[in-house]
């Protein structure tokens, strides 16, 4: 006798259910050995990366010198961050799965490398076209290709909403990038719980605007008028236009002074960069815990969305 439509509904149910617990095992089994992994082994001793990554991240390495020998006549010294200020503690070099490269600047600096690059560069700030819900690596790669094209091999600047960008190559396969992201003197006088309540009114008021340009105008005038904002002082945070303002909630103070500066060279990679002064102490202002593991171990996520745009769209 044939099985009925009922039963065939509930065979199919049954397998997918046995399915699932056969993958959810899978992941269990995974999570722990990735979990025994993070507790045992070194992670100052991780073997660099290999292959095509290993590969992308010297020449990046290579295209930072020779643009950073292009704006020497600035005499600015832009100062390793995030993950890269951490590859150099721990790996002298690149976090194994990192793929950028990232530094910061002084506002005073910073302001001296936009408007330099403005001057001299192909300049690319097509984000300023979009609403915020519009924006995503896809327009973001569809917006970049066609400057990588028509400029090959030429360093391009691209202005977002929290910092700015150096692009070179021929190609989304190929382009390389260096960010820079923008710092700040705060008055002694004011306090960081003060910085904090001020975000919020930030934070709030951005939610408020539709489009990129719109944030943008709104954040450049705020900088402007901000009286909080000085010359330099002993207290430094990142400037209310870099994301990293929002992104640390766990922060309860202003860098200090001396925790950045001054610089120092430290070696990365072949070549060597500059670092805060103190390194350590800079690093828990970014990272709860620098020397753990991160949830995204061997994961490289301009790699992985890029190479996604590339097989959906095309180079």
């Amino acid at each position: 006798m044939p099985a009925s439509p009922t039963d065939m509904i509930l065979k199919k149910l049954q397998r997918k259910m046995y399915e699932a617990e056969h993958y959810k095992r899978l992941w269990q089994g995974t999570r722990a050995q990735l979990d025994y992994l993070k507790e045992h082994a070194d992670i100052t001793r991780l073997k660099p990366a290999t292959g095509k990554l290993r590969q992308e991240q010297l020449e990046l390495v290579d295209v930072c010198n020779n643009f950073f020998e292009e704006i020497k006549e600035l005499d600015i010294k832009p100062f390793l961050i995030a993950g890269n200020l951490l590859g150099a503690v721990r790996h002298k070099g690149f976090i194994p799965w990192d793929d950028d490269l990232d530094f910061g600047l002084m506002r005073e600096d910073y302001t001296k490398l936009v408007n330099f690059c403005k001057k001299k560069y192909v300049v690319t700030d097509y984000t300023k076209n979009y609403k915020k819900s519009e924006w995503n690596y896809v327009t973001g790669y569809s917006q970049l290709r066609p400057y990588l094209k028509e400029y090959p091999n030429q360093y391009i600047l691209d202005v977002w909403l929290d910092q700015i960008q150096i692009f070179y190559g021929t190609s989304l396969a190929d382009r390389k990038a260096i960010d820079f992201w923008v710092y700040d003197f705060y008055d002694e006088n004011y306090t960081f719980a003060e910085h904090k309540q001020y975000l919020e009114y930030i934070t709030q008021k951005k939610t408020e605007i539709d489009n990129i340009a719109g944030i943008i105008d709104f954040l450049d005038e705020e900088v402007r008028r901000n009286k909080n904002i000085v010359k330099e002082s002993k207290n430094i945070y990142f400037g209310i236009d870099c994301v990293m303002s929002y992104s640390k909630p766990f922060n309860t103070s202003f860098i200090p002074y001396d925790v950045i500066f001054p610089l120092k060279k430290m070696k990365y990679e072949h070549t060597e960069f500059y670092a805060p002064n103190k390194e350590m102490e800079y690093l828990f202002f970014e990272f709860t815990d620098p020397m753990k593991f991160s949830n995204d171990l061997g994961i490289s996520h301009h790699h992985v969305l890029r190479d996604r745009f590339i097989q959906e769209y095309g180079l």
